[in-house]
């Protein structure tokens, strides 16, 4: 399960964060990834805050050293509110990626899925104060056949390319 946990002003811990899925839209040159969070508050002290989440996305090349950035977060409907103690919330987020970025992707990636390494940030309304929220880090894992799946749903297709010796003409 990929998930971290955000830091809310001064409370620690305050809620956790769980990717849920990503799904992919085709657009005129760029594909369009939504990432759904669910968000369980486990400080009582933030249930009902405002919050406003964003961040950014990278890749973890195939050599594991270098993580180029991918994209920076689009929110769909914010603020949310930080859900109460026992109840979950649904965030969505989604990243713009050019049909050049996922080339590079696809280019640097090893025989098997990728990496992704997702930063959230942002900010929170608490005892009507805004309280950062420190950045979070979930290192998510795509396995080969999903990440196939998600070309799939970006309209790539599997094409199977093969080369014959032309016969000699004598």
């Amino acid at each position: 399960m990929s998930e971290t946990w955000l830091t809310v002003g001064s409370t620690q811990s305050a809620a956790r964060v769980v990717l849920k899925n990503i799904n992919v839209w085709r657009g005129v040159g760029v594909a369009r990834f939504m990432f759904t969070f669910e968000i369980n508050s486990k400080q009582q002290v933030v249930g009902g805050c405002p919050l406003w989440l964003g961040g950014r996305v990278e890749v973890l090349e195939r050599h594991g050293r270098i993580r180029p950035y991918l994209a920076t977060f689009q929110p769909q409907a914010q603020p949310v509110s930080l859900p109460q103690l026992g109840m979950d919330q649904t965030v969505q987020l989604t990243l713009t990626v050019s049909d050049r970025q996922l080339q590079l992707i696809e280019e640097n990636r090893s025989a098997g899925g990728i990496q992704l390494d997702i930063y959230l940030s942002g900010y929170a309304i608490q005892d009507s104060q805004h309280v950062p929220v420190s950045e979070s880090q979930i290192s998510h894992q795509i396995s080969q056949s999903d990440w196939i799946s998600l070309l799939e749903q970006a309209g790539y297709h599997r094409v199977l390319l093969l080369e014959l010796e032309a016969p000699d003409p004598q």
